[in-house]
């Protein structure tokens, strides 16, 4: 199985996501890193569009695939789910941005409706982006049921803890 990785907006998340890759490398058989356009320089914010647009070539060859993304890399992948560029076995969601979603007017409800993929999602207690508790409340709400959510001790958009996300995304994945 093979796992495809997608960071948070900011340039910082660039070495992060890379990070992770590194870390998770070992337990899959192809580990890609998918890094936004505008990381180069090329703006500020993510463009979803042209994201999407070069997301088909890079999973051609993946075969089998596990999602793992944080924060906006999240919504681009329920973009991309929803639009079935991508179609994954399981994904991973470290800090969903509901306040990002609602400020940018995207449908995130929507996209987590669309998206069957059996899917876990850590987000720390008061991250402020979206508490723990606003996640849980999204999903209850919305009668999500392959939703699985985890709670990290955390009051930051940050998610750092590399043992406690190895550990758990081994036992969602196997």
């Amino acid at each position: 199985m093979n796992i495809l990785l997608f960071g948070g907006n900011s340039q910082r998340n660039k070495d992060w996501i890379h990070e992770v890759g590194k870390l998770l490398e070992p337990e899959f058989d192809k580990c890609v890193v998918h890094d936004y356009e505008h990381w180069d320089g090329k703006g500020e914010f993510i463009d979803f569009d042209l994201e999407l647009s070069r997301l088909p070539d890079e999973v051609a060859e993946l075969g089998d695939y596990v999602v793992f993304a944080k924060s906006v890399g999240s919504v681009l992948s329920l973009k991309a789910i929803s639009q079935g560029i991508l179609k994954p076995i399981k994904c991973v969601f470290v800090g969903l941005p509901i306040k990002l979603a609602e400020e940018d007017n995207i449908p995130l409800d929507e996209l987590l409706k669309d998206n069957k993929t059996p899917t876990l999602i850590m987000q720390n207690t008061t991250d402020p982006v979206a508490s723990y508790k606003k996640v849980k409340s999204y999903i209850e709400e919305s009668k999500l049921d392959n939703y699985t959510l985890l709670e990290l001790e955390g009051d930051t958009h940050s998610y750092d803890d590399f043992k406690i996300m190895k550990s758990q995304i081994e036992s969602f994945v196997s």
